[in-house]
């Protein structure tokens, strides 16, 4: 995408920045703030977690996270950007069954995520399908059915005109 189409999209997202800015960004010569942050998620239509991550979530690739002294392997990074556990997990080699790890999860995940309800699924896979039914073919009502069941989320707002 150009800087300027970018520009453009962020402009109408309510983050209006120039493209000279967001030059600056992409070269780390300019910081991006929250805000940016999820102007831009909003823009490429990703969660902010993708650009703040490594784009893979494995245990061999390594990765650092500013203000946390090691390298951790990326699943570390996104397991802890997710609230689902702790960076560090307790090492007690008297407990082979693990129990301090799953306690110290639990406790982390109490305080890293809010309960979260999940969205009601039938309004939002019928918000997908085009208003022809001609228009969607059977593959793609499957597959986005089948997308809305396994996300265990929806889109409640209709398609962008």
């Amino acid at each position: 995408m150009q800087y300027k189409d970018l520009a453009e999209k962020l402009a109408e997202v309510g983050r209006p920045l120039t493209p000279v800015a967001i030059r600056d960004a992409e070269n780390g010569k300019r910081k991006v703030d929250v805000d940016d942050l999820m102007a831009l998620a909003i823009v490429f239509e990703v969660s902010p977690l993708t650009l703040l991550l490594p784009e893979s979530g494995s245990r061999d690739i390594t990765t650092r996270i500013t203000g946390y002294p090691d390298e951790m392997g990326s699943n570390v990074a996104w397991l802890w950007a997710r609230g689902d556990e702790p960076l560090e997990l307790p090492q007690d080699p008297a407990l082979s069954d693990h129990s301090g790890n799953d306690r110290a999860i639990a406790l982390f995940r109490l305080h890293a995520r809010p309960e979260i309800q999940a969205r009601n699924m039938t309004a939002g896979v019928t918000m997908w399908l085009p208003d022809d039914a001609e228009a969607a073919t059977q593959a793609e009502k499957a597959a986005l059915v089948e997308s809305a069941r396994r996300s265990d989320a929806q889109l409640i707002r209709g398609s962008r005109g």
